[in-house]
């Protein structure tokens, strides 16, 4: 059976992640017939990247969504560096010429929520279950192959396509592009837990040490932090034990929650 021949639209955006949901509220805001898909039948529930900055911040404003977005994490004013139980600096953030001078540490399932929200104001709904999987293209148009949970395939014609689809691209791949660079060597620790400390909390903190690699802690909402080591050489798999055996050691005083979930 052939693929059945869905609208036209002007883009075609494949990938539901913060990239493909700032695209498409600028395209739909502008009047620009948008269709965006994502092979994902559900949202990530993984936090993945957390810093929006005053860039991004002057962006959202323009989108509709800045307000929303703030509220949804904390605002860092400041990174401060520490050694020995002491800072050693404290480097402003907020000198920057910006209306939002300051940088805002939230989920990324919460910066997805909140353009999703915006996205359906503007009248566009994430089709979820629908895979991109191939494409031909000519000078005056695109057509995509989309592929459904049920199975049946779609043929979606645009102007353009874009590939907001992660590092694994499958956009990229049709058209012969590939992700350039790679990075190997270091391993690092990455959480976001439940935390009691005393660092000031509209700072982003780096501790360093000369025995131990550096640690980076990031403040979210209510009692939430990112947790970021390098690991050492022969370190164990990632538990919560192990995290706060790293913080004992790099950063005194900061005492992780076991109910984090």
């Amino acid at each position: 059976m052939g693929a059945s021949e869905g609208a036209r639209v002007d883009v075609l955006v494949v990938g539901a992640g913060p990239a493909g949901l700032v695209l498409a509220c600028e395209l739909a805001r502008r009047g620009t017939a948008v269709r965006v898909v994502d092979r994902l039948t559900e949202p990530t529930e993984e936090s993945r990247a957390i810093l929006v900055h005053a860039r991004s911040l002057e962006m959202m404003q323009r989108i509709g969504t800045v307000d929303a977005l703030v509220a949804s994490g904390m605002a860092a004013t400041a990174a401060e560096f520490h050694a020995d139980g002491g800072v050693l600096g404290r480097v402003p953030l907020d000198t920057v010429d910006s209306p939002f001078p300051f940088s805002v540490s939230t989920a990324q399932t919460e910066t997805e929520r909140v353009l999703t929200e915006r996205l359906a104001e503007l009248g566009v709904t994430i089709e979820r279950g629908a895979e991109f999987v191939a494409l031909e293209q000519n000078d005056d148009e695109v057509r995509s192959t989309l592929r459904h949970p049920d199975g049946h395939e779609e043929t979606c014609t645009s102007s353009y396509v874009v590939g907001t689809d992660g590092s694994h691209s499958t956009v990229r791949h049709q058209v012969g592009a590939k992700l350039e660079g790679s990075f190997k060597g270091r391993r690092f620790l990455l959480g976001d837990v439940e935390g009691d400390y005393d660092l000031d909390r509209d700072a982003f903190h780096t501790f360093v040490s000369v025995d131990a690699g550096p640690l980076l802690v990031f403040p979210m909402a209510g009692s939430r932090v990112r947790v970021i080591a390098m690991l050492e050489d022969g370190d164990e798999a990632s538990t919560l034990e192990h995290v706060q055996a790293v913080c004992d050691r790099r950063a005194h005083g900061m005492r992780l929650d076991p109910r984090t979930g």
